[in-house]
């Protein structure tokens, strides 16, 4: 998503497409614990997936406020704060158990991916900060606050996975009070 907005020379007006995906993440939260059903609706298309698609958004937003160069972009930071509690409502309502990461949690993504789009980005000409490491831990700060949600529901729901996706078969999977209930 950077790389493409830097190059049309749209990059300062990403501050919408934060918009948008932070009213999203306010009506999954809502349309998800109304209608529990909607958690695991599969979308016609393979690849598209409601925790993929937050995942993706979660992780651009993160990027961009922990490794642009740019003047802060407080719908970036909005659109996490949405995407983080719209996730908590959805666990906490399927009885998830999660509590809020340590100041210095680990991350399942790999740092070398992290490289590597901060090497996509710069072959863009998108400007970065100077200091690496830091943009790197105030990253995994940031997707430690939503990782371990959206692993479980990836796994949860058999989301299709991206490259940097944090869910896999060996996941552990959780099965809400809803499901329970049935198999008794």
């Amino acid at each position: 998503m950077g790389s493409r907005t830097w190059k049309l020379g749209r990059f300062d007006q990403l501050e919408e497409v934060w918009d948008a995906w932070e009213d999203w993440f306010v009506e999954v939260s809502e349309s998800h614990t109304t209608f529990p059903q909607l958690v695991f609706f599969r979308s016609p298309h393979p690849e598209n997936h409601w925790v993929l698609s937050a995942e993706a958004v979660l992780d651009g937003a993160a990027l961009m406020m922990t490794a642009c160069d740019v003047p802060r972009q407080s719908r970036a930071e909005l659109c996490v704060e949405a995407g983080v509690l719209s996730l908590v409502a959805v666990t906490d309502f399927l009885g998830v158990p999660h509590r809020p990461p340590e100041d210095d949690a680990e991350i399942a993504l790999r740092p070398q991916l992290f490289d590597d789009a901060l090497r996509e980005l710069a072959e863009n000409g998108v400007p970065l900060r100077d200091d690496h490491d830091a943009a790197w831990r105030e990253f995994r700060q940031v997707r430690a606050r939503y990782e371990p949600l959206i692993a479980v529901m990836g796994r949860m729901t058999d989301a299709p996975r991206s490259e940097w996706s944090s869910w896999s078969n060996s996941t552990p999977r959780h099965s809400p009070p809803l499901l329970r209930m049935g198999s008794r």
